[in-house]
């Protein structure tokens, strides 16, 4: 949406750009689901924009709701789900077209420690698959986990960079 005004970003070896915008995945802190619409059409949807056929987006989504046990959902509205639901929904959308680059917002926010624990593991299959991964926590745990570097921001100045055991206990 902005155009960068310096820096280059770099994934996977080669300079990231726009054009290939499909190989990133984004999930908002404010989570962007069409809440009138059943979870299974919202996720084809959504597997479509980011280039899968109609079959294959459907597919995927199916086990993957089996996958974070919400199968029984698949037909039901968005609006219709917990607020836990709509997050495993969202992290669905975010990974189904295997990104190279993740830009997550808070991604267990509002979830238990059991959906917390299922949503970690899946962002942690995606990084070992090769995805480069951004995440905005203050779970400390969670960083430590997934986090091969961290910054530190307060009032929106880096306070701290480095590698987590470095930065930790600064």
């Amino acid at each position: 949406m902005y155009r960068p005004t310096r820096g280059v970003l770099h994934i996977g070896g080669g300079e990231f750009s726009p054009d290939r915008g499909d190989r990133l995945g984004y999930l908002p802190e404010e989570r962007g689901l069409y809440h009138k619409e059943s979870v299974i059409d919202v996720m084809t949807h959504f597997g479509r924009l980011k280039g899968l056929d109609h079959g294959s987006a459907k597919t995927w989504s199916l086990e993957y709701l089996s996958r974070v046990g919400i199968a029984d959902r698949a037909t039901a509205r968005v609006d219709k789900l917990s607020q836990g639901q709509r997050q495993k929904v969202q992290s669905g959308v975010t990974i189904m077209n295997d990104p190279e680059l993740l830009i997550l917002d808070e991604p267990t926010k509002g979830s238990d420690p059991v959906n917390r624990r299922l949503l970690m593991d899946i962002i942690e299959e995606q990084k070992r698959a090769g995805a480069a991964v951004v995440m905005v926590t203050d779970h400390m745990e969670e960083v430590e986990r997934l986090c091969d570097r961290i910054l530190f921001l307060k009032d929106g100045v880096a306070r701290a960079y480095g590698a987590v055991g470095d930065v930790r206990w600064q």
